[in-house]
């Protein structure tokens, strides 16, 4: 469900976006993100959604940052 909210939030804010289609390792996410030229991925695990933030992985410098779900969508404009 809260994959279902931030893809939406997302799109809302005309940002492509896409949830990874499938079951897989976090290797076999990165390799499909890179091979679809996306700028950057968002993690969102129990510790993030308990924290009320996400994960944002800048795919063209390697730098993580965590960051609350309300400035998410600023932070991701940034990047792309």
């Amino acid at each position: 469900k809260k994959y279902i909210e931030i893809l939406m939030k997302l799109r809302s804010e005309n940002i492509s976006s896409e949830i990874y289609p499938g079951e897989g390792k976090i290797k076999k996410q990165m390799e499909y993100a890179n091979r679809i030229n996306s700028p950057c991925v968002i993690f969102v695990g129990e510790e993030e959604i308990k924290n009320s933030e996400v994960k944002i992985k800048d795919l063209s410098t390697g730098k993580e940052i965590n960051i609350k779900n309300e400035n998410m969508v600023n932070e991701i404009k940034k990047i792309v």
